[in-house]
């Protein structure tokens, strides 16, 4: 319940991020530093590269996040777009 609480209290793309670093483990500059080519939808995976320590890993991807993913990311391309 206090996490719900810390996500409603946030605004996207910040709740994006936290629901991201809570449903799938990665730390706060993996989830920063991601990039579109990472994000597996067929597969429900995230692949982190040069992790803490300079590893690579293969993370879930939280189904519940899937189509708010891929809002924001139809979102930013219409804005790359634009500009």
């Amino acid at each position: 319940e206090e996490v719900r609480c810390v996500f409603h209290g946030l605004e996207d793309p910040w709740r994006l991020i936290a629901e991201l670093l809570y449903g799938s483990g990665l730390r706060q500059m993996e989830a920063l530093r991601l990039r579109i080519k990472d994000l597996d939808f067929e597969r429900g995976t995230i692949a982190i590269h040069d992790s803490k320590g300079g590893n690579h890993r293969v993370v879930p991807l939280p189904t519940a996040l899937e189509n708010r993913l891929k809002t924001h990311l139809e979102a930013t391309h219409q804005r790359w777009l634009q500009d």
